[in-house]
Parts: structure tokens; sequence; C-alpha cells
């Protein structure tokens, strides 16, 4: 079989029979850094990110505030975005911020514009599963990367998706026909949508939901 350049086709596979291994998905983020076309397939990338005067702010404050923990997001009001937060990592038993699993591929890095921005999809990925109305089955995680794919094109979550599309082809884990539907609505969703990660996230806890939502455009 021949060989695509950046592609771990073993962490590809496994992420495509199973959504839910994370490391797979960071594993295929390794190669992909390593990748002598990395320049190329980041450009659609950058050129989003400097279209957002917001996003180019947060990345020259050099933004990253603190988390809260699970505890301290249900302690604020029920209709907060904090609260919604807490709810989605207690519900699913998932900590905030990929806890537990080697993240380090994001992190140990240069802080490019890139990097920063992948580090903000990072830590915000379960902020937006909420943002978006999903839960954490195989089909909301694509929605997810459809949604980021359309606002940034980023490189892993086109790998990602096409292990989705795989997935759902050869492992039955999705019907194809709710696979692509969905992909298109996450899509569409994401093109109307504002620039998610150029919107201080971390600033709203306290903020009403359906503000976060309504000043998205969500």
């Amino acid at each position: 079989m021949s060989q695509i350049p950046g592609l771990d086709t073993n962490s590809f596979f496994k992420f495509a029979a199973n959504t839910h291994d994370t490391q797979a998905n960071f594993d295929m983020q390794k190669e992909l850094i390593k990748s002598p076309n990395r320049m190329e397939s980041l450009s659609y990338l950058i050129r989003s990110c400097q279209q957002s005067p917001e996003l180019m702010k947060l990345f020259n404050d050099k933004y990253m505030n603190r988390f809260p923990t699970t505890v301290e997001l249900l302690a604020m009001p029920p209709n907060s975005l904090g609260h919604q937060l807490g709810l989605h990592l207690q519900t699913h038993h998932i900590a905030l911020d990929f806890a537990g699993v080697d993240s380090n591929v994001f992190y140990n890095q240069e802080i490019t514009l890139p990097v920063y921005l992948g580090i903000r999809a990072l830590r915000n990925h379960d902020v937006l599963h909420v943002l978006l109305g999903r839960d954490v089955s195989p089909m909301s995680e694509y929605y997810v990367f459809a949604f980021q794919i359309a606002q940034f094109q980023s490189p892993l979550h086109m790998v990602s998706l096409s292990a989705g599309l795989l997935g759902a082809t050869l492992c039955h884990i999705i019907d194809p026909v709710v696979f692509m539907s969905q992909i298109c609505e996450a899509f569409q969703r994401g093109q109307k949508a504002k620039f998610v990660f150029g919107f201080p996230l971390e600033d709203h806890w306290l903020t009403p939901i359906e503000d976060v939502r309504q000043s998205l455009n969500l």
C-alpha cells in the first residue's frame, strides 16, 4: 500500500473503527506535524486565522485563561455556559481539556499561530459540543469536526472526518446517509457562524448559553 506523507495509517484505521480512541486521533496529529507538506496543508488554516481580528488579538495577547473544575462549573447558574458544560462533563464522565490523555503533541511546540489555534480548539472541544448541542456519540464527534473544517480547514479534522466516512462505510458505525446529511448540516453551520475560537469563551462561563450562541450566530 502506498504511503501518504503525514498520514499515520495505523492510528487512522484505529480511529475509523473507534471514534472514542482519542489517543489515536492525537497520534495522527504527530505524523501530520512531521509531514513534508506541512506548511502547504496549513495555508487555508493560517488564512482563516488572519481573517479573524478577534483570534489575532487573542494570539497576540497569548490568551489562555484557566479552566474551572467540573465542581466549579456545576455551581454556576443553571442557564449559564459554565453550568451546561459542567452537566455535559458529568453526564458523559469526561474530563475537561482531555485530562488523562497524552496531548503533549499540541502543547510541546513553539506557539505559532496554527499551534495556538490548535490549542484553543483542543481546550474548547467540549465547549463546542455544548454550544452545538451535541453529545459524545461518534456522529456528534464528526459533526464537530465538520463544523471546524468549515471554520478553519484544519488538516487534522479533515483526516479525522475521512476516518469517519471509512468507519461509516466499512465498520457500520453510522448509517452513511445519516453521516453525510449531518456533516452537510454541520459544515453549513460552521460557515454561517462567527469564528468560534476567536471568541474568549473562557470569559463567559457565567453568561447564559443562549446569549453566547447568539453572539456566535449559532
